[in-house]
């Protein structure tokens, strides 16, 4: 019996691919490190600046989000495979793809900041002056290339400094944060968007020490870009399609509701991103060992479709009773506003399950354009009943109205991830040849350089 157990043991740790493991600990690891890091950051924010203040600047940090991750076009996923292929010209390719993205992101953030106030009158602040509009382009800017940077740096096998990277972002930016909370007497949501985009500043710097400094030839060369374009666009569609409902919501509540609202929201929203981790990061491994190995796609499915469920379902049952604790460290009133709506977007996340595994299966058969209509239905759905919601029950008719479309978005998803999970219909295909080598390149250690 104790053989058997042990053969058991060993078929099992033989099967693990360790090298995915470990490339999406990192993952985890970076999500982890943002998490916590920003749970300080606007722990202190909320306690040195009104909900006003706060809910404004949450807003327009989760725009810089938006935005950045729209002049991304793609060009990250692009970098991890064109890296590997063309080595003599990764100095060249990741500058073109710093550069491209930076000044998309600078050029969507002053365009943005400008009409903002057409928005809503909540957001004049943004286009106050040009120190404003230049402080938010900037933003959008830095947040747009280094999105790309952290990609690139998968491709270049360095995900460590992907890591790296967050943490001294976290850091810098709590730093500046405290240091203006002690002795800038300015209160207003410019002095914590400024603290975000040192933040910024201050991690980019110290990776180009970490790393030596820029070596080689980091010319930009915009003609490399030509003729890869559709190869990007792919995964940048379904890429927006999947986060555009959640980076804009904040927005949502603050033109539907108020800012001291997106106050609450945000720091419930930050809250409940903890439980999201799990179904995500699986997801993320899921993509990666079904493209290399598409004969146990539907095993890998049911692993972790089960694994996913038992943790969220885990980390649900701790904030049903632990809401109001934990929003009570950001001060009283989130407490009161803020622990019913973190309950519902927490419960969220059991959709988002099927929503992750529908984008990593549709990804496998190279179809992310295929699956883009139907995540993006899913997030107009949810903008437009969590509207409804919020005219109907404040924060707690928008949380509501969240859960319930995401509830029918994972119906619609539902089938393709069981055709998945049982290995039967067009689940079953084989993933064309070009999806294998950037999945295979991610996976891989820095230990295997």
């Amino acid at each position: 019996m104790v053989k058997l157990r042990v053969a058991a043991l060993s078929r099992l740790l033989g099967a693990v691919h360790w090298t995915v493991i470990r490339n999406a600990s990192s993952l985890v690891g970076t999500t982890l490190v943002n998490l916590s890091l920003g749970a300080v950051y606007w722990w202190l924010a909320a306690r040195w600046f009104a909900p006003s203040a706060l809910g404004l600047a949450s807003a327009a940090i989760s725009a810089m989000a938006l935005l950045g991750a729209l002049g991304m076009f793609g060009l990250g996923t692009l970098l991890i495979g064109e890296l590997q292929r063309r080595p003599d010209l990764r100095g060249e390719l990741v500058a073109t793809g710093l550069l491209t993205a930076g000044l998309a992101g600078f050029v969507f953030g002053a365009i943005f900041a400008v009409f903002a106030p057409s928005i809503t009158t909540d957001l004049q602040p943004l286009a106050s002056s040009t120190w404003s509009i230049g402080l938010f382009a900037l933003g959008v800017g830095l947040t747009a290339l280094t999105l790309v940077l952290d990609q690139a740096l998968i491709g270049l096998f360095r995900g460590s400094l992907q890591l790296w990277r967050n943490a001294l972002f976290g850091l810098a930016k709590l730093a500046a944060l405290a240091a203006t909370g002690i002795w800038w007497a300015d209160r207003h949501a410019s002095t914590i968007m400024a603290t975000w985009v040192a933040g910024l500043v201050a991690c980019l710097a110290a990776l180009t020490l970490m790393t030596g400094g820029i070596k080689g030839h980091y010319r930009p060369r915009p003609e490399l870009l030509y003729g890869l374009g559709w190869q990007a666009i792919g995964h940048h569609v379904l890429n927006v399609a999947l986060q555009v409902s959640g980076l804009a919501m904040p927005l949502v509540v603050t033109v539907l509701l108020s800012t001291a609202a997106n106050a609450y929201y945000y720091t419930a929203g930050m809250v409940a991103g903890l439980v999201y981790i799990a179904p995500t990061s699986l997801a993320i491994v899921l993509f990666a060992v079904g493209t290399a190995e598409p004969a146990a796609l539907a095993q890998r499915v049911r692993f972790t479709l089960g694994l996913s469920l038992a943790v969220t379902l885990l980390a649900n049952g701790v904030l049903l009773m632990a809401a109001s604790p934990i929003l009570s460290v950001f001060g009283r009133t989130y407490a009161e506003n803020g622990a019913v709506p973190l309950q519902l977007l927490a419960l969220g996340a059991v959709p988002i399950i099927i929503r992750e595994h529908y984008a990593a299966i549709q990804r496998i058969h190279g179809r992310p354009v295929g699956a883009a209509p139907l995540v993006l239905a899913g997030s107009a759905l949810k903008l437009i009943l969590a509207a409804k919601g919020a005219s109907l029950g404040g924060l707690v008719g928008l949380s509501m109205g969240l859960l319930i479309a995401g509830c029918i978005e994972a119906l619609l998803m539902a089938p393709l991830v069981y055709r998945a999970a049982v290995g039967t219909g067009a689940a079953r295909e084989k993933p064309p040849a070009h999806a294998v080598p950037n999945v295979v390149m991610s996976a891989r250690s820095n230990d295997e350089l």
